[in-house]
């Protein structure tokens, strides 16, 4: 097996709450047409945290007994806050919303 392919990619995310659904929808509808966008369903829909990037199957175990040890809380608002293009807006192979985090709730 091949180094790579025992790598994971790895990130900390939160769930969307279901209330929220219909308006990423909404957003999805709005991206223009991009050769190979898939857009993400409803089971996929989260708030990325931190990215972490690729890592062995070592290094995963350890990040999730870390992020298991954090507390957790709930409350707080955010606000959707337009589209993020990664790389970048020419070469986009992810598109995602922002968030607005006035209440300081997501690090």
């Amino acid at each position: 097996m091949s180094e790579t392919a025992s790598l994971q990619r790895l990130f900390v995310a939160v769930p969307v709450p279901q209330e929220v659904f219909a308006f990423i929808q909404v957003a999805q509808a709005l991206l223009p047409p991009v050769e190979g966008l898939r857009l993400a369903r409803e089971d996929q829909f989260h708030i990325t945290l931190a990215f972490i990037g690729e890592v062995d199957q070592e290094k995963a175990a350890a990040a999730a007994e870390v992020v298991r040890s954090v507390p957790t809380e709930s409350g707080g608002e955010a606000t959707l806050a337009g589209f993020l293009y990664f790389p970048s807006v020419n070469k986009a192979r992810i598109v995602a919303l922002g968030v607005d985090d006035p209440t300081g709730v997501f690090p």
